[in-house]
């Protein structure tokens, strides 16, 4: 059984399964390519970490606390991820974006973070808080975007297709080249007495 909390500095092409624990802060490690498998990481703190490369796999980051921590190029797939906060991640410097597929995001903040060209695919984004972000060229395609709200935000060359249920007041944003579907289009002229015929 490995515990996180345990690791220091360095840790790169290593894999977690479910029987990794967390039981206590882990602070200033750097994780390279890693795969994290069905790992339990609710409620962790990840203090100044740095993932690079990293996969996570069918695991819980429910509440998890990552202050001054990056996450570069890191994939998140069929993951569920309830009441974090991404807003507490390291400011942004040159990082790769991250991927989420088919993860299941609830009542989590992204506020003021640069999100650009990060993708999330077949996702549910729920209740979540997006306000004042950067979201140039990213991709939400094919998500449940249920009460999340978006005010503030550049969403230039954003890719929404396919994604549903959809609150954007376009006079709030920036969607300058902003690719959604039709009956997408239709919600967002609404505001500005537009119908389409």
């Amino acid at each position: 059984m490995t515990d996180l909390a345990e690791l220091r500095d360095y840790v790169a092409d290593e894999t977690f399964g479910p029987e990794t624990v967390v039981t206590g802060p882990v602070s200033s490690v750097e994780f390279e390519e890693c795969t994290f498998d069905g790992v339990v990481l609710d409620e962790a703190i990840l203090r100044q970490c740095r993932f690079t490369a990293c996969r996570f796999a069918h695991c819980s980051l429910s509440g998890v606390r990552w202050p001054d921590t990056s996450l570069t190029g890191c994939t998140f797939v069929d993951c569920r991820i309830v009441g974090t906060s991404f807003s507490q991640l390291a400011p942004s410097v040159v990082m790769e974006p991250s991927r989420f597929e088919r993860t299941r995001l609830h009542l989590c903040s992204f506020v003021g973070r640069d999100l650009s060209r990060w993708e999330f695919t077949d996702c549910a984004v729920l209740e979540c808080d997006v306000d004042d972000s950067d979201l140039r060229h990213a991709v939400l395609r094919d998500c449940d975007l249920d009460r999340t709200t978006f005010r503030g935000c550049d969403l230039r060359e954003a890719d929404l297709s396919g994604s549903r249920n959809l609150a954007l007041d376009v006079r709030e944003n920036k969607v300058r080249g902003l690719t959604v579907d039709a009956s997408t289009a239709a919600s967002l002229l609404a505001p500005l007495g537009i119908r389409l015929a």
